[in-house]
C-alpha cells in the first residue's frame, strides 16, 4: 500500500470517529449487510441439510435485514425505522431460537453479543432498554416456571439456569467500556472545539486570526465575486505607546479598539486582528463601508483610554476597498490594495480614511 493511499485511509478513519453520528450510521449499515450476507450463506446451508425450520427462519433474518439496509440508505426518518425493526428483528430471532433450541446452544451462545452491539451502537440510553427487554424475556423462559414449560428444546438445567447472569456480566462490562469511550469522546471533542477556537481566533482580542479570517472569506478559493469591502487598519504611532506606556498597556488598547470594532461593525461584517496593531474589517454592504468605516475611526478617536492613570486618545488609519456587486476579485489582490490604501492614509497625515475601488490588475496585465 503507497503512503498517499494510507494516509487516504487514516484520514477517513479519522473522519469516522470523530463523528459519533457518523459512527454509529457506517457501522449499522456494516452491520446490516454483514448480517444479511452472512444469514443467507447459513440459511442455505440449513436448508441443504434438512434444518427446515431454522434454515428458513435465519433467511427471513436475511430479508429483514436486507430491507433495514434498504431503509438505511435512503436515510432521513427512514434510516431510524430501519433501526428500531432491526431491534424488533434481533429479539423476535433470538426469542425464537431461545425456544426452539439449536444443536449445542450455538444460536442461545450468540445472546452475548447483543450487550456488546447494543450500546455500542444505540448508546447508553436506547441500548440498555434494547438490552434490558432481551435479558427480561431470557429470564422468563430460564427462570419462570411457565415460560421453561414453554421451551420446545430440553437445556442442561445448570446452563440454562446460569446463562442469564454470563448475559449480565457482558452487559455491565458492554456498560462499563461504553461509558469510558463515551466520556472519552465528549472529552476529545471539546477538546478539539476549544483548538480550533484558539486557532481561529486571536487570544487576547478574541477576535478571528488570520487563519479564522481566511476561512470565513473562503481563501481556498482565490477569487470571488463582490459586493464586498475590505479595510485595512492600523493604530497610529502604536510602537510608542508600547515603548512609552509598556506592552501591557498596548494589550489593553487593542483589546479596547477590537470592542469598538465589533460594536460598529456588527453583523455588518467580520472583524480580524491581522497581527500586531493592524487589522482587517471585511464588510458586506459596498454602500456602507465607508461611513462605517468613517464612523469607526471617529469611535476610536473619540474614546480615552487610561494609560497609567492617564486618559489618552488613540487614532487609526483605514485603507478601504470596495468591489461592486457582480465583480470578480482575487482574495489577495484585494487585500494588497486594502494594504496600498492604508499605507496613503498613512502618508497623507493619518487618522482618516482613504478608499478606491477594486481593480484587476491581472486582466490589465
Amino acid at each position: 500500500m503507497s503512503k498517499e493511499r494510507f494516509q487516504q485511509i487514516k484520514q477517513l478513519f479519522t473522519r469516522f470517529v470523530r463523528d459519533d453520528e457518523r459512527r454509529i450510521y457506517i457501522q449499522l449499515g456494516a452491520l446490516y449487510g454483514i448480517l444479511f450476507l452472512t444469514c443467507i450463506g447459513a440459511g442455505i446451508a440449513n436448508l441443504a441439510s434438512g434444518v427446515i425450520n431454522a434454515g428458513t427462519a435465519i433467511l427471513l433474518f436475511a430479508f429483514a435485514c436486507f430491507l433495514d439496509l434498504v431503509l438505511h440508505l435512503i436515510n432521513g426518518v427512514f434510516y431510524r425505522i430501519g433501526a428500531w425493526l432491526f431491534v424488533s428483528e434481533v429479539i423476535g430471532f433470538f426469542t425464537y431460537f431461545l425456544i426452539v433450541g439449536s444443536p449445542g446452544n450455538a444460536a442461545t451462545i450468540w445472546m452475548v453479543l447483543i450487550p456488546c452491539f447494543g450500546l455500542l451502537l444505540f448508546r447508553k440510553k436506547m441500548g440498555s432498554i434494547f438490552v434490558g427487554v432481551m435479558f427480561a424475556i431470557l429470564a422468563f423462559f430460564s427462570w419462570i416456571p411457565f415460560g421453561v414449560s414453554l421451551l420446545q428444546y430440553e437445556y442442561d438445567p445448570g446452563f440454562i439456569q446460569r446463562f442469564p447472569f454470563l448475559y449480565i456480566v457482558c452487559f455491565f462490562l458492554a456498560f462499563l467500556f461504553e461509558s469510558i469511550r463515551e466520556h472519552t469522546y465528549k472529552e476529545l471533542k471539546l477538546a478539539r472545539e476549544k483548538y480550533e477556537y484558539l486557532y481561529d481566533h486571536d487570544a487576547l482580542t478574541g477576535l478571528y486570526s488570520r487563519s479564522g479570517f481566511q476561512k470565513q472569506f473562503q481563501w481556498d478559493e482565490p477569487n470571488g465575486v463582490g459586493p464586498v469591502a475590505l479595510a485595512m487598519v492600523d493604530i497610529d504611532y502604536f510602537k510608542g505607546i508600547n515603548d512609552y506606556f509598556g506592552h501591557l498597556n498596548g494589550d489593553a488598547v487593542l483589546k479596547q479598539i477590537a470592542g469598538i470594532f465589533l460594536k460598529i461593525i456588527g453583523e455588518s461584517g467580520t472583524v480580524c486582528r491581522w497581527g500586531g496593531e493592524e487589522f482587517l474589517l471585511c464588510i458586506s454592504n459596498v454602500d456602507e463601508a465607508v461611513g462605517l468605516c468613517e464612523k469607526t475611526r471617529l469611535a476610536v478617536h473619540d474614546s480615552l483610554i487610561e494609560l497609567n492613570g492617564q486618559e489618552c486618545r488613540v487614532n487609526i488609519s483605514i485603507g478601504l476597498t470596495m468591489v461592486p456587486k457582480g465583480q470578480s476579485f482575487n482574495r489577495v489582490g484585494l487585500v494588497q490594495q486594502a494594504d496600498e490604501c492604508l499605507y496613503q492614509a498613512k502618508e497623507s497625515g493619518r487618522n482618516r480614511v482613504v478608499s478606491s475601488f477594486y481593480k484587476d490588475l491581472q486582466k490589465q496585465e
